[in-house]
């Protein structure tokens, strides 16, 4: 990054799956929640299978089991296992240089991460990035 000058005031970076690595761990929340309210649960890969679906077609096509009406408890029970999780995940290979190299050189410009959890109706935000984070 060597005479790096960036032409912006402010970098926002989008956390989950691009930034983070979150493929297993909501994989294994797919899966908790499935365990939790009875139903088979998917294997890895069939879980790892449905990332990037809306919440309604993942569950169809994973939990076929759970009923429409109970969408939003597997959803619930998802969110209450993942979010405590969260400090599991581990950043894609090169993102802690990228973002440590970029903070260092940002030369009183914002570095920020997006968080946006919107599949289920949760909240999206914008954070100010820590290079010790």
């Amino acid at each position: 990054m060597t005479g790096f000058a960036p032409k912006y005031d402010l970098f926002v970076f989008d956390w989950d799956g691009t930034v983070m690595d979150t493929t297993a761990l909501i994989a294994k929340g797919i899966q908790h929640a499935a365990r939790e309210m009875g139903y088979p649960v998917p294997s890895f890969q069939d879980a790892c299978g449905v990332i990037g679906l809306d919440w309604r077609s993942a569950i169809l096509k994973v939990v076929p089991d759970c009923p429409e009406s109970e969408h939003m408890r597997f959803g619930e029970i998802y969110r209450a296992w993942y979010i405590p999780h969260e400090a599991d995940v581990i950043l894609f290979p090169g993102m802690r240089e990228l973002i440590v190299g970029l903070h260092a050189r940002a030369s009183g410009r914002r570095l920020q991460r997006a968080r946006v959890v919107k599949a289920f109706g949760a909240y999206s935000s914008v954070r100010d990035w820590k290079a010790s984070s």
